[in-house]
C-alpha cells in the first residue's frame, strides 16, 4: 500500500496525522486507530515521517513564493 494510499485511509476514516512539532515522530489518535490501522502506520513509520516532512518542506516554501508574488504585486 503505498503512503498516498495509507493517509487518504486514515483520513477518510477521520483520522488526521500530523508530524509531532519536532518533527521527528507522528502524532495519530491512537484510541481511534483499528488493529489494522496501528499495523500499517507502524510498519511505514519512518517512510510516513519522511513524507509528511517532504510535504511539510514543500508547504513552506510554496507559501513564501507565494507570499514574495503578494508582496510583488502590492497585495
Amino acid at each position: 500500500m503505498s503512503l498516498q494510499n495509507i493517509l487518504r485511509e486514515l483520513w477518510s476514516a477521520g483520522i488526521c496525522v500530523r508530524l509531532t512539532n519536532d518533527g521527528q515522530n507522528l502524532s495519530v489518535p491512537a484510541g481511534r486507530l483499528s488493529q489494522h490501522q496501528r499495523a500499517i502506520v507502524l510498519e511505514n513509520k519512518p517512510a510516513l515521517v519522511e513524507f509528511l516532512r517532504e510535504v511539510d518542506a514543500t508547504t513552506t516554501a510554496l507559501t513564501e513564493a507565494a507570499m514574495r508574488v503578494c508582496d510583488f504585486h502590492g497585495d
